[in-house]
């Protein structure tokens, strides 16, 4: 048996067959968004990915370039490569190809 690990927010626990996804206090419901809200609030539980990083995601998946995805969010490119690094690290996914992938596979576009 492995050592107990402290979770958080937007953690996955795998119990057998199950995965159980913990959200936070604040969190919103599925069911008090409309559709759109829905979809992206699935979207967040499925991945484990914050609205933002969705954001960035799609603008990936849409080939932008870093500095694009800057300039549509208005942000800074650092902070980009910010948004970029949590995402890699939560998805396992290091190169774009991977992450163009691993948002096909998620519906997120």
């Amino acid at each position: 048996m492995s050592e107990p690990q402290l979770v958080g927010p937007a953690d996955r626990v795998l119990i057998g067959q199950f995965v159980l996804v913990l959200r936070s206090d604040d969190d919103e419901l599925l069911e008090t968004a409309d559709a759109a809200g829905a979809t992206e609030r699935r979207a967040q539980l499925d991945t484990g990915l914050s609205a933002r990083e969705l954001e960035v995601l799609r603008l990936v998946a849409a080939g932008d370039s870093d500095q694009q995805i800057a300039d549509a969010l208005f942000i800074s490119v650092k902070t980009v490569h910010s948004h970029l690094d949590r995402i890699r690290d939560k998805t396992g996914c290091r190169r774009r190809q991977q992450l163009l992938r691993f948002a096909i596979d998620n519906g997120i576009s």
